[in-house]
């Protein structure tokens, strides 16, 4: 259903002809949507990761691109903080852990998720040498704790086992792309004495090579996924092979991977176009947001479309979200959000419209600002929950109306503005819950202008945003049709 470009051999040259064909034989046995997608090295290898996703045929939104189940993680870890009430293969809530290992106390929702489970025979007992292993370490002082990243551990040792079940597993993993050496040379020295530690660790449990497991861990920092359970909270990670590896990332990605593991298009793709999906979910920051956390995470600057293109300036202005205060020819406020967003040293904030220059220190100033009043609205919303939990509906309408006083009070600082985002969900959210649909409809509104802005029309954020926006108002309906 696919195939391999004669090229794509080149970026590790080591792994050559048996690697692609055993990829090449386990994808043809999958259900993909066939011959839609191709594997191809990219021309600027260095910075895109040596290879893309492109589409072989055109390609609608909803289609299938990878389907649910089709390749399966390398591993599945969750959290150490939810291991004790959280399936180990599924992932989802546990309420009685019956079902449980004895030896690594690995927990399982049922009998089958407990016997699907095939990595845990090989990890089981490394895994509870890691606990003691851990006491020890504590105990004596051997490290600084805050070094000592339990969950990074836990992944390592899975990874390591996953990935020496077999020599063409282990060639499937090295063929991912590490971020060791980069986060090495990197100013982060915390996170990388971090890995250093923890790789040190999963040494001395596994017998594995130091370098094999520092390497491991630049692949999970740079591949690996969130998994969430069914309340949206997230509760580990998974290593995927390629191709869910190859996708490439973009800013307004064209495609999406889904909880179950699919990847669908969400936009039209054409032939030859290349898939991308979203590494991060901050898409409602602007491009000098979201910059720094590819680089800094990821190692490349995107040159996406959002981040390159004209169309950069018109929504980086939106989500910059400052009104322009001047006074036009007849005396009017111009107040448009339409402020270009500084390049490095440029010193001032240009309006779009009347060409009005925000100095760098009243850029400061704003930016002030906004952090103070997103302090302001940080607290309410804290009240705000508390009086939600307790279904005390006076006090979280008051709490309601006291975040709207404070978003007011900045005039200059509109709701487009991506710091407002959450202040925006808990508004819309609070307004639903105490059965205000009318201020809830409005703040619905604001929230989903901010989504077409940022997203394709067809990512299913908004097709979700808009059935909960909805789904109470037909409740609200029914209730006044019966």
């Amino acid at each position: 259903s696919w195939y391999l470009d004669d090229q794509f051999v080149e970026i590790k040259d080591e792994l050559l002809p048996q690697l692609t064909l055993d990829i090449k034989a386990n994808i043809r046995t999958s259900q993909h949507s066939k011959g839609c997608w191709e594997v191809h090295r990219t021309q600027d290898a260095a910075a895109r990761g040596g290879r893309s996703i492109v589409a072989a045929t055109s390609i609608r939104p909803g289609q299938m691109i990878i389907a649910t189940g089709s390749v399966k993680p390398f591993f599945r870890c969750v959290h150490n903080r939810v291991a004790s009430t959280t399936c180990a293969t599924c992932a989802t809530k546990v309420a009685d852990a019956s079902t449980r290992c004895k030896n690594c106390a690995a927990v399982y929702c049922s009998e089958n998720c407990q016997q699907g489970d095939q990595l845990h025979p090989l990890c089981c007992e490394h895994l509870a040498g890691l606990q003691d292993r851990i006491g020890e370490w504590l105990r004596s002082k051997k490290v600084d704790a805050c070094l000592l990243d339990i969950n990074l551990c836990r992944q390592l040792v899975m990874l390591y086992c996953a990935a020496t079940a077999s020599d063409s597993q282990l060639t499937a993993v090295q063929l991912l792309e590490s971020g060791w050496t980069q986060l090495s040379k990197t100013p982060q020295q915390h996170t990388t004495n971090k890995y250093a530690t923890c790789s040190q660790l999963a040494h001395e449990v596994t017998g594995a090579p130091v370098q094999l497991l520092q390497d491991f861990a630049g692949i999970l920092h740079c591949n690996s996924f969130e998994i969430s359970n069914s309340e949206g909270e997230q509760v580990g990670i998974e290593l995927f092979p390629a191709p869910i590896s190859f996708f490439n990332h973009s800013c307004f990605p064209n495609a999406i991977r889904t909880e179950d593991g699919a990847v669908k298009a969400i936009s039209n793709i054409q032939q030859g176009e290349e898939i991308c999906i979203s590494y991060i979910k901050e898409l409602h920051f602007p491009t000098i947001k979201r910059q720094p956390l590819l680089e800094d995470h990821y190692f490349f600057s995107c040159q996406c479309c959002r981040c390159s293109s004209d169309e950069r300036i018109t929504c980086d202005a939106l989500l910059h979200g400052f009104k322009c205060q001047a006074q036009t020819a007849d005396g009017a406020t111009c107040n448009r959000i339409n402020y270009i967003p500084p390049e490095p040293n440029a010193g001032a904030l240009v309006c779009l419209k009347c060409s009005t220059t925000i100095t760098q220190s009243h850029q400061e100033s704003l930016q002030q600002e906004a952090q103070q009043v997103g302090k302001e609205c940080a607290q309410i919303i804290d009240m705000l929950t508390e009086s939600l939990t307790d279904e005390n509906v006076d006090s979280a309408e008051s709490a309601l109306q006291e975040l709207e006083a404070v978003l007011e009070s900045a005039p200059q600082i509109d709701c487009m503005n991506y710091i407002w985002k959450d202040t925006l969900q808990h508004l819309w959210l609070g307004y639903t819950a105490i059965g205000k649909s009318h201020c809830a409809t409005q703040f619905s509104r604001q929230l989903l202008q901010l989504m077409d802005c940022v997203l394709p029309v067809f990512h299913p954020m908004k097709g979700s945003h808009l059935a909960k926006s909805l789904s109470p108002l037909g409740g609200a309906y029914q209730q006044c049709h019966k």
